[in-house]
């Protein structure tokens, strides 16, 4: 267990692993803001890991900040799967929210695709 609070989540898990980092990170904090996604982006660290984030707060943290531009290309390379809750939150809500930031995907596999489509189509 690593207590945050007490020691660098990032050096801990780099002197656990002997440098090389994990194979899978799962994410399921909320309200968190971006930090555990980038912790878990430097901790992964390796071709073909695994990194989960749960739901629309996933998708909430995927997105912060990215009002500032007028196009948004998500790139869903080794992505295995998206559930309801990510896809309603980027392709309803976020784009109801900012009707003027053309939001696409690419290498999205056919379950990721079908996914997408599902939301769009029906709205989320």
């Amino acid at each position: 267990v690593i207590d945050v609070q007490q020691e660098n989540p990032l050096e801990r898990i780099l002197q656990l692993t002997g440098g090389r980092g994990v194979d899978v990170v799962l994410d399921c904090t909320a309200g968190a803001g971006t930090v555990p996604i980038m912790l878990g982006i430097e901790a992964l660290k390796r071709k073909g890991g695994l990194m989960v984030v749960q739901g629309e707060m996933g998708a909430k943290r995927l997105l912060y900040r990215l009002e500032k531009f007028k196009k948004i290309v998500l790139d869903f390379r080794d992505v295995k799967a998206v559930g309801q809750a990510f896809v309603d939150e980027v392709f309803r809500v976020y784009q109801n929210q900012h009707p003027d930031i053309l939001i696409e995907y690419i290498n999205a596999n056919s379950d990721v695709e079908f996914m997408i489509k599902r939301g769009i189509a029906t709205g989320s």
